[in-house]
């Protein structure tokens, strides 16, 4: 049973849209703005800004992932 599973044209637009906008959030421009030795509650301003994109990035996919709710 080979079963193969379409995405709808919106939902692929979003995901690779996603993927550059990731793209562009680790890359050089914006890493060097917080690669700076500044500390915030304790923890470097690069690790909070890598971890909090990481999260975002993840519950978009999330978001773009899930199957509509069927309405009654």
């Amino acid at each position: 049973m080979n079963r193969t599973v379409l995405m709808s044209n919106d939902k692929q637009y979003k995901l690779v849209t996603l993927f550059l906008i990731s793209l562009l959030l680790f890359n050089f421009p914006f890493i060097g703005l917080f690669n700076k030795s500044a500390f915030l509650v304790g923890i470097p301003v690069l690790y909070l800004y890598v971890f909090f994109c990481w999260l975002i990035i993840i519950f978009l996919t999330f978001w773009v992932q899930k199957k509509p709710r069927m309405k009654r």
